[in-house]
């Protein structure tokens, strides 16, 4: 709507004080926009349209996030005003049967843009459960301890957010049979392990690194061998290295003081810094050109090598010659033979940076499979059944928090996996809508045909994307399979099959006109997301889709003396015959898994927004809510209104209003 015609709209509806947008006379992306940005300068954040519950981040304190007024609206239920403890209290009592409903596992679905909120929602959820539950403060502690621990490990500073979550987690919390939380159990995906190597003008790496080089003591960097400046690292170059209003070395003290609370102290503990402090000085090996014209370690290299290899327990020797050579095998079954190659500088580069990359996302990996330890043992001590965590309970409400749609000047391989997750969401997200109004338009006896014009999944994105045997990902995997693949050849193949012309045409796929322009335009194709069209550029897809470690510098890390290095690479990591998914096949089944939780659960919405991209409190940007309600599928709901009877009201209440007519 315009704002000629926003004007024009009669003051008694511009006027209405309504907390669900389907109560307004008149549904328009103004009415809505207006509506929120009231309710915004009122700090009333959470707002409903219909089912689904908005949150506008106030980017300060509030009343209604007190504990106090967590606990107050968690014992209210569906009487509560639109709130995410109202969400978390519906889905428990749905759980429990309490609503009169069978009982059945709930999943809260919390999406939105970097700095939207969703990682603090979830925690709201969290402390919501354990007041309508009843559950002890002892029972919920380890849970958000633990979601404040991954913060440490998988959060970073981005443009749009001071403590942007890398990585999507999916939290279960169980409960017993007293109907009061025994357990979470997390699963984290699509750690955005690029970061470790690099990041962008104003960002920061993951926020441990920083942490541990303020905070450590004398002692912890004598046992790390740890620089007193981040300058000193290259992998922290480029960025900015301190957030407004955070204190590192503070931070440092409550994340070891957590790691302890938490089961994860002395040796332990000390191992898994060893290991994050060893990514930080395979940053600083450097080659040079041997005399035979190889690459070998540079001198300052060496010294680098030296600290890593001690840090990880491993032979400096075997470190430096398995990231300056490969060995290759000839000839079939039987008759076979093994020849060494040295390695060119990009080679040796691409290796360092690959073994940094591993190394901390198995040492992440290897803290979420600790963390969940340690709460399985916290109930088993509290005398409550073991092994929880198991596919056939169904005393769970599941919270989905996942990186939001992205879209930046230059679009990378991770891009393309997050939007992937959100066409996923997406198609949750309408086809559970969709069948919550079919589901109220039969109860009422309003015929099906006033909703045909309903939104429907974003199907052709998905079969782009998704696609078994021509998919954008499994047309990667095939030609990372095949001597010579390349990225050019990559995205040649994907204007032949889904271009105009294409056999497999696709309506949500945009070749770009890429003429003889430069190698990332002639990279460059786009795709129609249920949000916007998104440019891609493909380099450098091949390594990135790469699965792990390469079996040389595996084998080495399966030889050390330390037990956590050890178990984050056994024996089969360093077979070079092993087959391993790529990366794109592993997130597509892990989200295929996800998918298949949530479909056998009841699912609750909670849209986050910012008000702004300036994370500033009280500042109301309407045209960039109304971009992220089109790409959280707010917008879509609006159109389900619009498709059917945008305003229900009681028999009653109908009847009074308008009984003298």
């Amino acid at each position: 709507m315009t704002r000629a015609e926003l004007e024009a709209l009669p003051a008694a509806v511009l006027d209405e004080a309504v907390d669900d947008l389907t109560a307004l006379s008149s549904v328009h992306d103004a009415t809505m926009l207006d509506t929120l940005r009231r309710r915004h300068a009122a700090d009333e954040i959470f707002t409903s349209i219909g089912e689904v519950v908005i949150s506008v981040n106030p980017f300060k304190p509030v009343p209604s996030c007190t504990p106090d007024s967590i606990a107050r609206l968690s014992q209210q239920g569906e009487a509560a005003p639109p709130h995410v403890a109202r969400v978390a209290s519906v889905a428990y009592r749905k759980m429990t049967g309490d609503d009169g409903s069978p009982p059945r596992a709930q999943s809260i679905l919390i999406s939105g843009e970097s700095g939207a909120g969703k990682t603090e929602a979830c925690k709201l959820c969290l402390m919501a459960l354990a007041s309508v539950s009843g559950s002890s403060q002892g029972a919920t502690e380890g849970a958000v301890e633990s979601a404040l621990l991954l913060e440490a490990f998988g959060n970073a500073k981005t443009v749009y957010n001071d403590n942007s979550s890398r990585f999507g987690k999916w939290t279960a919390v169980f409960f017993d049979a007293s109907r009061r939380i025994v357990a979470c159990h997390a699963e984290a995906f699509l750690l955005e392990k690029p970061r470790v190597v690099g990041t962008g003008p104003g960002e920061r790496s993951y926020h441990i690194f920083y942490q541990m080089l303020a905070g450590a003591n004398e002692e912890e960097r004598r046992e790390l061998s740890l620089q007193s400046s981040c300058s000193a690292y290259a992998y922290l170059r480029g960025g900015t290295d301190a957030i407004s209003g955070v204190d590192d070395a503070a931070q440092w003290r409550e994340t070891a003081a957590r790691m302890s609370l938490l089961g994860i102290g002395g040796e332990r503990r000390g191992e898994l810094m060893r290991v994050i402090a060893a990514v930080l000085a395979i940053g600083n090996i450097g080659f040079t050109a041997a005399d035979d014209g190889t690459r070998c370690v540079s001198g300052e290299g060496g010294r680098w090598l030296a600290h890593a290899a001690s840090l990880l327990r491993v032979s400096p020797s075997q470190l430096a010659e398995k990231l300056t050579s490969r060995v290759l095998t000839a000839g079939g079954k039987g008759r076979s033979s093994m020849y060494t190659v040295a390695l060119d500088a990009e080679a040796c580069e691409a290796a360092r940076d690959a073994l940094a990359q591993s190394l901390y996302a198995a040492a992440f990996e290897s803290l979420v499979e600790s963390l969940n330890g340690s709460q399985e043992e916290a109930a088993a001590a509290a005398g409550r059944v073991r092994g929880c965590a198991t596919v056939d309970n169904e005393r769970f409400v599941g919270l989905l928090d996942i990186f939001g749609f992205e879209n930046f000047a230059l679009n990378s391989f991770e891009q393309l996996c997050i939007n992937f997750a959100n066409e996923r969401l997406q198609a949750h997200f309408i086809d559970a809508l969709v069948k919550l109004r079919v589901l109220e338009y039969e109860r009422e006896g309003v015929p099906l045909t006033a909703i045909d014009s309903l939104p429907s999944s974003p199907q052709a994105q998905l079969a782009l994307l998704d696609g078994k045997a021509v998919g954008l990902f499994a047309s990667l995997d095939d030609e990372g399979s095949v001597p010579g693949g390349s990225e050019q050849g990559y995205v040649d193949g994907l204007v032949a099959r889904f271009g105009s012309n294409g056999a497999c045409a696709s309506e949500a796929f945009d070749p770009l006109k890429r003429g003889k322009g430069s190698r990332l335009d002639r990279l460059s194709f786009c795709v129609v997301h249920f949000a916007e069209p998104v440019r891609y550029s493909a380099e450098g897809w091949l390594a990135k889709n790469v699965s792990g470690l390469h079996p040389d510098l595996a084998f080495v890390l399966n030889q050390s003396e330390s037990p956590l290095v050890r178990g984050m690479y056994p024996s089969s990591t360093a077979d070079a015959t092993a087959k391993r998914p790529s990366v794109g096949a592993a997130f597509r089944k892990s989200l295929r898994s996800l998918s298949t939780v949530m479909l056998q659960t009841t699912q609750s919405f909670l849209r986050c927004v910012k008000p702004n991209g300036h994370k500033a409190a009280d500042t109301f940007d309407g045209r960039f809510v109304m971009r992220q309600l089109r790409y959280t599928g707010v917008a879509a709901v609006v159109a389900i209104q619009r498709a059917g009877y945008p305003v229900s009201m009681a028999h009653a209440d109908f009847v009074g209003r308008y009984r003298c007519l």
